[in-house]
């Protein structure tokens, strides 16, 4: 069991153990500040204020390397999600919505990029549905086409 802990640059990995307290396997420093991690299928997902999405080859633990950076240009990054092979990415600066395939987590492919009225925040897919909260315009909400090759969205709906 690993627990992905940012603190700043700062990204540490801890093992859990029950009842022996929690070891620190690895600790690395970012470019700049990180707003979310998130682990699958042993990679690690860490997005940062102005450094992009970096992906990380975590399946050996204690041998943590940067396989790739998914780079945002001027967007900042809020918040990341993971279902199935899709990466889903909330980031201001009039980006909006991203989505990556991630099947080959070496060399990720943007797929959908759907700009939104505010500034997202956060992001969360399950089931196929994917909402994104776009701060002063409410909850927008995706319907997902897994057998779409490219694009994958429905239709945005708006929440007030």
């Amino acid at each position: 069991n690993l627990a992905y802990v940012g603190l700043n640059q700062d990204l540490r990995v801890l093992q859990l153990g029950n009842p022996a307290p929690p070891v620190e396997i690895d600790d690395l420093q970012l470019p700049s500040r990180i707003t979310e991690i998130v682990a699958a299928s042993g990679f690690v997902y860490v997005s940062t204020e102005v450094s992009g999405v970096r992906v990380f080859d975590h399946r050996v633990p204690g041998t943590m390397v940067e396989i790739a950076n998914i780079n945002m240009g001027l967007a900042l990054p809020t918040d990341i999600a993971i279902e199935g092979t899709r990466l889903y990415i909330a980031a201001n600066g009039n980006a909006g919505l991203r989505v990556y395939n991630i099947s080959n987590p070496f060399s990720p492919l943007l797929i959908e990029q759907r700009d939104t009225p505010g500034e997202p925040t956060r992001v969360a897919a399950r089931n196929g549905v994917v909402a994104l909260a776009d701060y002063s315009n409410g909850v927008r909400t995706y319907i997902c086409d897994a057998a779409a090759a490219e694009r994958i969205f429905g239709n945005g709906f708006d929440t007030p």
